[in-house]
């Protein structure tokens, strides 16, 4: 067993679902088909595949519908009905629901449709790499992709900076802490544009094809 396969159970995944796509109009972005099966299913699939052992998915808008795209997968959901006032109140009610025994917890967001398993498995060897070991937890991490200079999702964090990321004033949440902190900071420098692509307008759609 090598280090990432003992470091995967110890990682849990928040993947925020709860936003109310008004750049979409009418349509329901989480929704959208890719690959065949909707975008949301396709993001919660892609974390499985890596063997975490414990994926949040936090809800609000149309809760009933994402909870239906997800359908049989082995999800923990968290509902939060504050979620109109925006994606920190998402992390703030996923973080309840995370592993009190993990060493780190990925913020995710279901709507990044390039990103591919192995771009979130190089995240996690960058993460573990500076962490230097599963009882690193202590230190703060916070481990950050960017492509050509533009920050990018998923974010990785050790578990002591997980309280801090739910606090009410950190507007938007994590990227408030990265900014405030910047000495947690571990970059990991990528060419991939699956990390900061996303799909927020109905133009944007055509990217899928």
């Amino acid at each position: 067993m090598d280090n990432l396969e003992a470091f995967i159970p110890k990682l849990d995944v928040l993947l925020l679902a709860a936003g109310m796509s008004t750049r979409m109009g009418d349509i329901n972005k989480l929704c959208i088909p890719v690959d065949g099966e909707p975008m949301v299913r396709r993001s919660a699939k892609l974390y499985l595949s890596l063997g975490i052992k414990r994926l949040v998915v936090v809800v609000g808008f149309e809760s009933e519908r994402i909870a239906d795209a997800l359908s049989g997968l082995p999800i923990h959901f968290v509902f939060n009905a504050d979620y109109e006032r925006g994606q920190h109140t998402s992390i703030k009610a996923g973080l309840t629901a995370i592993n009190p025994d993990s060493h780190s917890i990925v913020v995710a967001l279901a709507d990044q449709p390039f990103l591919t398993r192995n771009d979130v498995r190089q995240l996690i060897l960058s993460h573990l790499e500076k962490c230097g070991s599963l009882e690193a937890y202590l230190v703060p991490v916070i481990t950050v992709p960017t492509v050509f200079g533009q920050r990018g999702n998923p974010v990785l964090m050790t578990r002591n900076c997980i309280a801090l990321a739910g606090k009410d004033d950190l507007r938007p949440a994590c990227r408030r802490l990265i900014e405030e902190h910047p000495d947690w900071v571990n970059t990991l420098e990528c060419h991939s544009v699956g990390f900061c692509r996303d799909i927020d307008t109905p133009n944007d759609m055509a990217l899928l094809n």
